[in-house]
């Protein structure tokens, strides 16, 4: 989690250079130790929408995270995730693609 903004409940996930408005006003709790902790891992699960303006985040990430503007998460449901290993993860996802990039389906699709 790159930022989070109490007033809208809105926070930035990002991954590597890539970042995504997520509204989690309906799931923070004011005890969540995650919240006001820079850089904590995070699993959110919700759904994503269209938005033409997320609203109540600011900024462009500094130029260093790109920030998907188009869309917005709607979380239901966020917990920390201290151990979560990135790589890791990255990885089984480009596994079940099918390249070992990423960058597409072996079976062109």
């Amino acid at each position: 989690m790159l930022s989070y903004d109490a007033t809208t409940g809105m926070i930035v996930l990002m991954e590597e250079r890539h970042g995504v408005v997520v509204d989690v006003s309906l799931c923070v709790e004011c005890s969540a130790t995650w919240v006001g902790e820079r850089l904590s891992k995070i699993i959110v699960i919700g759904h994503v929408e269209d938005a033409e303006s997320p609203g109540g985040i600011g900024g462009d990430g500094g130029g260093v995270v790109e920030i998907e503007r188009g869309v917005v998460v709607r979380a239901v449901m966020v917990v920390p995730a201290a151990e979560l290993d990135l790589k890791l993860w990255n990885r089984v996802i480009e596994e079940g693609e099918g390249t070992p990039s990423g960058k597409g389906r072996s079976d062109g699709s």
